[in-house]
């Protein structure tokens, strides 16, 4: 199996996303920054997911931290599917206003967010690990049914990450240093 191994300081995420998605590969992407550590699921290429420690690992809990249900119902409805036997997502849809597409509206959202925040790990390690299926990835259930352009988060965290630091060079551009011209 071959994978792609290396630091961040070397290789950024936007140059390891564009390497990914032009070689239409399968696989996961790991992190490792002083920052935490997270991972992205790739499909043909295409991101399926994203994750990030301390953040959303399930369904249930990515809808609890984006307040589209209240606590209180997710709750309720967890344990209705866990007694049926059913994933949350076939009870979501079935007994609240949530249907299929803004539910893969949340997970698109959910995996970019999570994405474009990596980008501000400059400093770190990465590993990706090619497999033909995602395999048992924990928060199966926030992997999205059609992947986004890997290319296009490289550009956007790309654009975003340089316009925070030009943000920054501006502001220290801008201090009076007492020096006459």
């Amino acid at each position: 199996r071959m994978s792609l191994v290396g630091s961040l300081e070397d290789l950024g995420l936007g140059e390891i996303l564009q390497i990914v998605s032009l070689s239409g590969k399968s696989g996961v992407l790991w992190i490792r920054s002083r920052q935490g550590e997270g991972r992205i699921v790739f499909d043909r290429g295409s991101i399926r997911g994203a994750f990030v420690e301390g953040g959303p690992r399930d369904l249930r809990s990515m809808l609890a931290a984006t307040g589209a249900l209240p606590e209180a119902d997710l709750e309720s409805l967890a344990a209705e599917a866990a007694a049926e036997g059913a994933a949350l997502e076939d009870v979501l849809v079935a007994r609240t206003a949530l249907d299929a597409a803004r539910l893969d509206e949340l997970r698109e959202r959910h995996a970019e967010t999570t994405v474009l925040r990596m980008f501000g790990w400059l400093f770190g390690e990465f590993s990706f690990e090619i497999r033909d299926e995602p395999g048992d990835v924990r928060g199966a259930d926030l992997l999205l049914r059609a992947g986004i352009n890997a290319q296009f988060l490289a550009l956007e965290g790309t654009r975003l990450r340089d316009e925070s630091a030009n943000e920054n060079a501006g502001d220290d551009a801008g201090e009076d240093t007492g020096a006459d011209d």
